[in-house]
């Protein structure tokens, strides 16, 4: 949705007049608060008929969610689970269990380090996940020769079960999993009790004094510049030339930009932009030169289409060297808050 204003000729003028040209509030310094819209485990919405329809999806064998899932895109999911603890490596028990008991009904994205895939192996003897009774995925029904997880684009059924000490399906969990292409998105229930929680990824932070390109295994090494870094994120105006119709068009949209104030030529570095916590997969940049960080930029297209107003954008630098190596701690920038307050 925009509007054009003829200048003179060859070019013309595109003014961009959707939410996102608030690049006038930005680029004139009016921060607003920052707000970070998240829905978060326990949340309650769909409450109507929802023991209704919970007595259907408990059925074991005929899972009908009809209800639930068409009233959402499953890929375009607000709610998402970020706990590296959650991860089937995980051996580490504190006095506080993880419990997935409030977990509200529905559709959710992983964003986790670790990794976004449940195990699918029986987690023998619990304590495992961060909880006592952690919940794997199980190849119980999936058809011979079929992977667990769905194909590009696809939504599968399938079961997940709870493991109590060495009993490999103390009970049983009916979930949907759909692949987005770049991520999984899991439809999951709340569990009948705690200590319980759903598993997600098999990897562990870099032990103390090693780094890697995540900040958890795999490739943790010692060998990364140990500089500090004070990553900064701005906004500026991206402006490009485009044709359409045989014609010359100026286009204007907003652009964001990440800093590194301590940064040295000696050095190279890797710069990734996120939304609302979620890495930009299009807009991650490595083995940047020095000279050329500002043109790591998150630009219009990244997010277009994919996240709406009132966004949480910022970005993280890493240092590494040059000809060894991985690339150092992750420093981020401040949250900068893209929308109308």
């Amino acid at each position: 949705m925009s509007y054009y204003s003829v200048l003179p000729s060859p070019y013309i003028l595109k003014l961009p007049v959707t939410w996102i040209d608030l690049s006038i509030n930005w680029l004139t310094n009016e921060r607003m608060h920052a707000v970070h819209r998240t829905t978060k485990v326990g949340q309650t919405e769909l409450n109507e008929n929802k023991t209704q329809i919970n007595k259907k999806i408990y059925n074991k064998h005929n899972i009908s969610m009809d209800y639930w899932t068409q009233s959402v895109k499953p890929c375009e999911t607000i709610n998402f689970i970020d706990n590296w603890k959650r991860s089937a490596a995980n051996d580490k028990i504190d006095n506080t269990f993880l419990c997935d008991w409030m977990l509200e009904e529905g559709w959710y994205r992983i964003y986790s380090t670790a990794g976004d895939r449940m195990p699918t192996e029986c987690l023998i003897g619990g304590y495992r996940c961060g909880t006592a009774y952690p919940i794997y995925l199980s190849r119980k029904g999936v058809p011979t020769g079929e992977d667990i997880f769905p194909a590009k684009g696809e939504i599968v059924n399938r079961t997940a079960y709870e493991v109590y000490d060495y009993l490999c399906a103390n009970a049983e969990y009916p979930i949907r999993i759909k692949n987005c292409t770049s991520y999984l998105v899991y439809y999951l229930r709340p569990t009948i009790g705690c200590n319980t929680a759903y598993c997600f990824g098999t990897e562990l932070p870099c032990p103390i004094g090693q780094s890697s390109k995540t900040g958890f295994s795999p490739g943790c090494s010692e060998v990364y510049p140990t500089i500090t870094l004070t990553s900064t994120i701005a906004v500026d105006m991206h402006v490009a030339i485009v044709l359409r119709n045989s014609e010359r068009y100026i286009d204007k949209s907003p652009k964001f930009l990440c800093g590194a104030i301590e940064a040295k030529e000696e050095y190279a570095f890797d710069i990734k932009f996120y939304i609302n916590n979620f890495i930009i997969t299009g807009a991650q940049y490595i083995n940047v030169s020095f000279s050329d960080i500002g043109n790591a930029v998150l630009l219009q297209e990244h997010w277009e289409g994919k996240f709406k107003p009132n966004m949480i954008v910022k970005c993280s630098v890493q240092a590494r060297y040059k000809d060894r190596g991985v690339p150092g701690v992750k420093f981020f920038s401040e949250d900068y808050f893209a929308g109308i307050k």
